[in-house]
């Protein structure tokens, strides 16, 4: 069956006139094309070119939700936390001590650097050395929430205080207490699927 001179056929996302390909699906099938590409790209990265310098994480839950939600793709860079720099705001992939395990290694945010003392507001701000944080990614949230009374905790010359980006879900040193750097993994670099998702991560 041939078509009529001038009739185009609308399959959906495609339309195709004369043996073409047409429209706004077309930017979205080479957004495609390109985060897949960037995808086995990372898969090359993290698993063949440079196994023991990074890896690639799959989230599963929504405990670091809006920053990575359930269901993504993360590129980790393996460091030692022994002697790198470690900053507030950072995501680091961590293997928590036996007694804060649940399903093996997590991701979480550092809030609480060596030597300082984490505490909590009334309104369950997050306070270091007793004045709220007010930068993202930590403004306006409430850490207290459906929690048991948290006294100050003042971190020791390797703790670090981590927490979850998602208070209410998150188990995290408000659970379990701080994290020496022995149990530290990596750091997350960029999510690199699903498409929608792809970015790099700023910490």
């Amino acid at each position: 069956m041939s078509l009529e001179p001038n009739r185009s056929f609308d399959g959906g996302c495609f339309l195709f006139t004369c043996g073409c390909l047409s429209g706004g699906c077309l930017g979205a099938v080479i957004v495609a094309a390109i985060a897949t590409g960037l995808f086995i790209y990372g898969l090359q990265i993290g698993f063949v070119g440079h196994p023991s310098s990074y890896a690639y994480i799959h989230i599963q839950g929504d405990e670091m939700s809006p920053t990575l939600k359930d269901g993504d793709w993360v590129l980790v860079e393996r460091g030692d936390f022994e002697t790198m720099e470690i900053r507030r705001g950072d995501l680091v992939w961590i293997e928590p001590p036996e007694e804060a395990r649940r399903t093996g290694r997590l991701i979480l945010r550092v809030a609480g650097l060596p030597g300082e003392t984490v505490s909590f507001g009334q309104g369950g701000e997050l306070l270091i050395q007793g004045e709220i944080r007010s930068e993202e990614p930590f403004q306006g949230k409430n850490y207290t929430k459906g929690k048991d009374p948290l006294e100050p905790t003042t971190l020791g010359e390797r703790d670090y205080y981590l927490l979850g980006d998602e208070p209410s879900l998150a188990k995290d040193s408000r659970n379990w207490g701080p994290i020496q750097t022995k149990y530290f993994r990596g750091t997350v670099r960029s999510i690199i699927f699903p498409p929608g998702r792809l970015k790099s991560i700023e910490n």
